[in-house]
């Protein structure tokens, strides 16, 4: 539930790893809930330039239209 909250609570893109930080749980805890929600329609992915220049893997809440 802390994972979902703060995606949606978040004003845009938010990485696995910013995930996991906000909510305090290690990273592979986060990534194993993020792509649950992922697969059951909570969230949308998208693959994207992170500050070092590498892809980054982001999730953001998806609010139809």
């Amino acid at each position: 539930r802390d994972l979902y909250r703060y995606v949606v609570g978040a004003a845009g893109l938010v990485s696995r790893e910013q995930a996991a930080a906000g909510v305090g749980v290690p990273l592979h805890t986060a990534k194993f809930h993020l792509d649950k929600l992922v697969d059951e329609g909570a969230f949308k992915t998208i693959d994207a330039p992170s500050v070092l220049g590498e892809l980054a893997f982001f999730v953001f809440a998806f609010t139809g239209g």
